[in-house]
């Protein structure tokens, strides 16, 4: 289960969603390697090991879905024309977004590092958005004004 990618991407509707991809049953499995602890049973190493990383899991797990919403966020507003003048910019936020269900698992020593690269492609993309949308909003003026 660790071996699993950090984020399920999942097709459909009009863009790519994310979703964190840890599996319920480890949570489980830390839970009852406690439980067995405090009554003297032995328990695999393995078990062991992943249980001792229980509160890297849930920090990585809580950082991985403020990420997921900031993402969904400043993309979920678009107008289909604001989506066809920042495709490059929703394509490159989306190769950063990518790499954590493709090259990422619970084993990557980088999670923190990605979690990083990914907050500051959404905060550029952001930057981005909102200079576009101004752009646009002053250019309606003066169309309007025009007329």
């Amino acid at each position: 289960m660790l071996k699993n990618c950090i984020l399920r991407k999942e097709e459909g509707g009009n863009r790519t969603r994310y979703k964190v991809n840890f599996d319920p049953t480890l949570k489980v499995i830390i839970r009852e390697a406690k439980f067995f602890d405090r009554i003297g049973k032995s328990i695999p190493d393995t078990i062991i090991n992943i249980a001792l990383q229980e509160k890297d899991y849930a920090k990585h797990t809580d950082k991985l879905n403020q990420l997921i919403r900031n993402y969904d966020a400043v993309l979920d507003d678009l107008l289909p024309i604001e989506v066809s003048l920042l495709q490059r910019d929703i394509d490159t936020l989306n190769s950063k977004m990518r790499k954590g269900a493709e090259n990422h698992n619970w084993f990557s020593l980088s999670i923190p590092e990605y979690i990083e690269e990914c907050s500051k492609a959404i905060n550029k993309f952001e930057q981005t958005k909102g200079s576009v949308i101004s752009q646009a909003k002053n250019l309606q003026k003066k169309v309007v004004k025009i007329e």
